[in-house]
Order: structure tokens, then sequence, then C-alpha cells
């Protein structure tokens, strides 16, 4: 990756999430994996805050 990055950003959502009365308040535990292009062992990324 160029050094020049500093960030990636992910963008997730809910799908339908109103109509079925969800959110990201309701997600305990969320991680994201990171592995190298060889498939080597990742590290969690645990994703912090709360989201509305």
């Amino acid at each position: 990756m160029p050094v020049e990055v500093d960030r990636i950003v992910f963008p997730v959502s809910i799908h339908d999430a109103e109509n079925r009365g969800q959110s990201f308040g309701q997600v305990r535990d969320a991680f994201v994996r990171v592995v190298d292009q060889t498939g080597g062992a990742g590290r969690p990324v645990v994703v912090p805050g709360s989201w509305p």
C-alpha cells in the first residue's frame, strides 16, 4: 500500500434497519479482521464507539 495512504474506510450498513427496528447501538463486541495478501494470520481490530 502506498505510504500516502493514512486510512482506509469500510462503510457498513444494516439492510432495512428502520423497518426492522435495528441499529448499530445494538451491536456488541464488533471487530474486523485484517489479513495480509499471503493470507497470514490477521489481528482483530476492535471498532470503537457506538452508533446512533
